[in-house]
C-alpha cells in the first residue's frame, strides 16, 4: 500500500500554549498595569480636588468659616466623588512664616488662637492655608496573589494629599476689632 501523506499537521498543539500564554500576559502584565493606571487617575483626580476646594477656601471671610467647610460634607463628597477612594483624616492648618526669616513658622489648628506676635499687624507675615487629607484607594480589581499583599493590587492603599493656597482676608472684623484670621 502506498504511502499516503495526511492533510494533518502539529500547528493545532500550539493552541493550548496559546491560551496559558493570553492568561499570563493578562493576569501578570496587563491586570496590575490597570489596576496601578486606575489607582493613579483616582489619586490625581481627588488630588486636584482638595487643590481647588483649599483655594477657593482660602477667599473666606473668616478662618473659622474655613476649617467648617473642611470638615463639612460636600468637601468629602467632593473628594470622593471618582469611586474607590476613601477619606480617614482631614487636617486643615494656617500656616504663619516671618517673610524676612522664613524658617520661623507657626502652624494654627484652631480658629481664634493665633498669638498677637503672629498676627497681620506685627510684621511682614506670609499666611497659608493648608490642608492634608489621607485617604484609602482601592484598586479596580482586586487580585488574590498567594497571600501577598501588595497595596494597590491586593489590597487598598493609603496615600496624603494635600492641598494649600496663601490666606487672602488680612482685614478687621467691625464689630470685635479682631482679625478675620483669628476668628
Amino acid at each position: 500500500m502506498p504511502y499516503r501523506r495526511s492533510n494533518r499537521d502539529n500547528s493545532g498543539s500550539n493552541t493550548v500554549e496559546f491560551t496559558y500564554c493570553l492568561v499570563f500576559i493578562f493576569f501578570v502584565i496587563l491586570l496590575p498595569l490597570v489596576n496601578y493606571g486606575t489607582f493613579m487617575a483616582r489619586w490625581s483626580i481627588s488630588s486636584q480636588v482638595v487643590s481647588a476646594w483649599v483655594n477657593s477656601l482660602a477667599k473666606k471671610r473668616k478662618l473659622s468659616e474655613a476649617f467648617a467647610r473642611v470638615h463639612d460634607q460636600d468637601f468629602a463628597d467632593a473628594v470622593t466623588k471618582s469611586s474607590g477612594v476613601k477619606l480617614k483624616t482631614i487636617t486643615p492648618a494656617l500656616m504663619v512664616s516671618r517673610v524676612d526669616r522664613p524658617t520661623e513658622t507657626f502652624k494654627l489648628t484652631t480658629p481664634g488662637k493665633l498669638p498677637t506676635s503672629w498676627q497681620p499687624n506685627s510684621g511682614r507675615l506670609d499666611y497659608t492655608l493648608q490642608v492634608v487629607v489621607t485617604a484609602d484607594i482601592d484598586p479596580l480589581v482586586t487580585v488574590q496573589l498567594l497571600g501577598l499583599r501588595v497595596p494597590g493590587l491586593t489590597e487598598s492603599a493609603e496615600v496624603v494629599m494635600s492641598g494649600s493656597s496663601m490666606w487672602e482676608n488680612m482685614g478687621r472684623d467691625p464689630n470685635t476689632t479682631e482679625f478675620y484670621l483669628n476668628e
